[in-house]
């Protein structure tokens, strides 16, 4: 609300709560409305393996990416966890 109404002069601020903090409250809930919904209809099985799959094909899919763009993976752990 603040950033609509023009109170939050950073632009780049504004992004990071538009984009970042909401973006992500809002694919969490549906990645976990989904999951609860296959549960409650009595498909234990489908929700678990939608759940094991979204989490392996999305983090798999980070890897994929940065050995694509830079032809390693390594440079993705050397950048999350410097020595």
């Amino acid at each position: 609300m603040l950033a609509s109404k023009g109170s939050i002069p950073n632009p780049k601020l504004v992004l990071f709560l538009k984009t970042g903090i909401c973006g992500g409250f809002t694919t969490f809930s549906t990645f976990a409305l989904e999951s609860a919904t296959l549960m409650k209809s009595g498909h234990p099985k489908v929700a678990f393996l939608y759940m094991l799959l979204s989490i392996l094909v999305g983090v798999g899919a980070i890897f994929i990416t940065e050995f694509v763009c830079f032809g390693t993976s390594e440079s993705l752990l050397e950048n999350t966890h410097p020595q």
